[in-house]
């Protein structure tokens, strides 16, 4: 599957990836409402162009980015040393990455607080991720070195 065309679009501002298959990817969206908008004008665009398409399945949401602040610092050395499920490398990368399974969720966290959540479906399960991972990281106290 090549890719053919990234376009760029300004209103709802977002790009498409159109490849050969007439696959479409679109990224970039600002909320899940504005994604099947991008269909719309994308048919749109083809037809003004007298291209001949359709829509042959409705879209899909297969991966919702958040950011998130959890409000204070972190120390990710003591995180990762102490919490399951947590990988921190810093010599390759700022943040540490932590995966929960209920629900199933992953996120990138930095040493600021802020958090990416990556995964997600649809918005109630970044919700409930972000809840659940606030709750562990509530929970978590990090060993005193002597």
């Amino acid at each position: 599957m090549r890719l053919v065309i990234i376009l760029r679009l300004k209103r709802p501002k977002m790009s498409l990836l159109i490849y050969e298959t007439g696959k479409v990817i679109c990224s970039g969206a600002e909320s899940v409402k504005d994604a099947p908008d991008s269909g719309r004008v994308l048919l749109t665009m083809l037809s003004r162009a007298r291209i001949a398409a359709s829509l042959s399945e409705a879209p899909v949401v297969n991966n919702i980015v958040a950011v998130a602040s959890y409000g204070r610092s972190l120390d990710l050395d003591a995180l990762a040393m102490s919490l399951e499920g947590i990988e921190y490398e810093p010599e390759q990368f700022p943040g540490a990455c932590m995966s929960i399974e209920n629900p199933r969720a992953t996120f990138l966290i930095f040493p600021t607080g802020k958090i990416v959540s990556l995964g997600c479906r649809n918005e109630q399960q970044v919700l409930d991720g972000l809840k659940a991972l606030y709750g562990i990281l509530e929970q978590w106290q990090p060993e005193e070195i002597p």
